[in-house]
């Protein structure tokens, strides 16, 4: 297979997962918002996890709660350039690809709600520890950025050197 046609069928790949994975987060919020809206906590793991109905007006742990506007605006822009760095050809591993799909599927999920509800809607609630409600794209977000971070350590520690301009060459011993 050519490489056009292998990137073709990639960013096809690319393109279903992005799609499924916004439906499956409009499919919870809505799911969320049916069976959980008015209900408190759901104990699903005791002491462990909950389900709990929150409508969040801000982004994660509710900073910058009411600003919608530009809560919409900033993801709108990093959704754009992310799709513009995986469609690229410039982003070679398939961890970091398959983290930009995660993490746009994520803000796109979040976006959606977002400008048709002025909200998100959040619904997981780890109950061994104080920590914000979240929700599916949320973990998406969050799963792409660690598998980001995760590459760039392994890169740096056990990556190849490459050798740029400027880099001082090696002593040879003389034998």
């Amino acid at each position: 297979m050519s490489k056009k046609k292998s990137r073709a069928a990639e960013i096809t790949v690319e393109i279903v997962v992005i799609l499924l994975s916004v439906g499956l987060s409009t499919l919870f919020r809505r799911l969320a918002a049916e069976k959980l809206s008015g209900t408190g906590l759901v104990t699903v793991i005791p002491k462990v996890l909950g389900l709990r109905y929150v409508e969040n007006t801000g982004a994660a742990f509710s900073l910058m709660s009411g600003k919608s506007v530009f809560l919409v605006g900033v993801t709108g822009v990093m959704i754009v350039f992310l799709i513009f760095l995986l469609m690229s050809g410039k982003v070679g591993s398939a961890a970091v690809k398959a983290a930009l799909v995660m993490i746009i599927s994520g803000g796109i999920g979040n976006l959606i709600e977002r400008i048709f509800y002025k909200f998100v809607v959040d619904y997981f609630d780890f109950l061994f520890m104080k920590f914000a409600v979240f929700n599916f794209s949320d973990t998406l977000i969050t799963l792409g950025a660690a598998v980001i971070v995760i590459w760039v350590i392994a890169d740096a520690f056990f990556g190849k050197k490459k050798k740029t301009e400027g880099d001082i060459p090696e002593k040879e011993e003389n034998s």
